[in-house]
């Protein structure tokens, strides 16, 4: 309730501030350099309003979008200011999808979603946190789409998040650079590792016995030859043959001296579960990517491209509420708000859990492994569009 508080604050105070500097009768803004300042002072008028509304802490993005003239007819300017990580894009059907709030985070570092890394209201005492707030600027064209999402929309892009690739630190595990059984023709190759029983060495006897190779039989040779003769040479060739030839389809290690040629290299390194490692900058990447993909395609992939502010949002908010369903769903369980306490007569019924309890063991359900494994992140989803005309 405090952080809901804090947000409707800092978005008031600030609107409030634009409306009267840059749109007012006696506005004074002329130029971009103006509307930047602008904009900074009413995020001091945001924060003031939290204070003086008793909330607690909000991220902020605002964005002024200004017509240009002279050369530059027919484009705008999109002026921006933003603390925390609500984020900022443009949505272009000819270049796709970019962030203009790059600057106010590190796209080449593993960022923790969950640090905000700023934020207005009473952090410090009665002094907010602007350590990542960025002042940005971009032009767009008639046609693109600006939009300012929070963290519940934007992170739910990040692939890390969405659970189809792992972030590659220090301290990651790769899997060995080869491609899997049926297509790495050198797996037999590779010698083994494990002790083998003294008991069982002519299993893995290097020179197994070889068939000899078939002699072609005359007509002469049948006939003509005397039946001693002939049992004398299958006597000769007897003992030569095995008596369980062994299937050319089994793996087992052998010694060579034939260098066998490597298996094919993987592209990308792979974690233990066989997902895909990437970098900060992969993963912003990716984000932008799946953004541009969604918009061009829709959910499904059989949609047209987005064509109006209003489309946009619906698409992200059910894009969200998609990826976090599975963790919704196993929050609304009955266990989590009711309880099965025995009565006097033995008999178990479900008893409502008090808030505290509630609490409690919703905090189990979100640091096991099962829940820690489910793809999305649930936070507060908020996403403003407009269309440039």
């Amino acid at each position: 309730e405090g952080a809901r508080l804090a947000a409707r604050s800092a978005v008031l105070g600030c609107l409030e501030y634009l409306d009267t500097a840059i749109f007012g009768l006696h506005g004074t803004a002329k130029s971009t350099r103006e509307v930047l300042v602008s904009l900074l002072r009413s995020f001091w008028e945001a924060h003031d309003c939290i204070l003086e509304s008793g909330g607690a802490l909000s991220t902020l993005t605002v964005a002024v979008i200004i017509p240009l003239d002279g050369d530059n007819a027919g484009k705008s300017v999109v002026c921006a200011c933003n603390v925390g990580d609500s984020l900022g894009y443009v949505y272009s059907k000819t270049y796709g999808v970019r962030e203009f709030t790059q600057g106010s985070h590190d796209i080449t570092s593993m960022r923790d979603m969950r640090d905000a890394l700023g934020a207005l209201g009473p952090v410090d005492g009665n002094k907010p946190e602007l350590g990542n707030l960025t002042l940005s600027i971009t032009v767009v064209e008639q046609g693109d789409i600006v939009f300012l999402t929070s963290d519940g929309i934007s992170d739910n892009f990040d692939p890390v998040v969405g659970k189809f690739a792992e972030a590659l630190t220090s301290d990651s595990v790769i899997e060995p650079r080869l491609a899997s059984k049926r297509q790495n023709k050198s797996t037999s190759a590779i010698p083994s590792t494990r002790h083998e029983r003294p008991g069982i060495g002519h299993l893995t006897n290097p020179a197994h016995p070889i068939r000899p190779p078939r002699t072609k039989k005359t007509a002469t040779g049948l006939t003509g030859a005397p039946a001693s003769a002939m049992s004398s040479n299958a006597e000769n060739i007897a003992p030569s043959r095995p008596k369980y030839m062994r299937s050319h389809t089994v793996i087992e290690p052998r010694n060579s001296t034939k260098v066998s040629s490597p298996g094919p290299l993987m592209k990308f390194p792979r974690s233990p579960a066989g997902l895909p490692l990437v970098t900060g900058a992969q993963r912003h990447k990716l984000t932008l990517l799946r953004l541009e993909d969604l918009l061009n395609y829709g959910i499904n992939g059989t949609l047209k491209p987005c064509t109006s502010a209003m489309k946009l949002c619906q698409l992200l908010v059910d894009f969200a509420k998609m990826i976090t369903a599975a963790k919704r769903k196993v929050l609304e369980q009955r266990e989590s708000y009711v309880k099965l306490v025995p009565d006097e007569h033995g008999i178990r019924r479900e008893v409502e859990m008090n808030r505290l309890q509630q609490r409690g063991a919703r905090r189990r359900i979100v640091e096991g492994s099962t829940f820690q494994s489910l793809p999305g992140k649930l936070d507060h989803a908020t996403v403003v569009a407009f269309e440039i005309l």
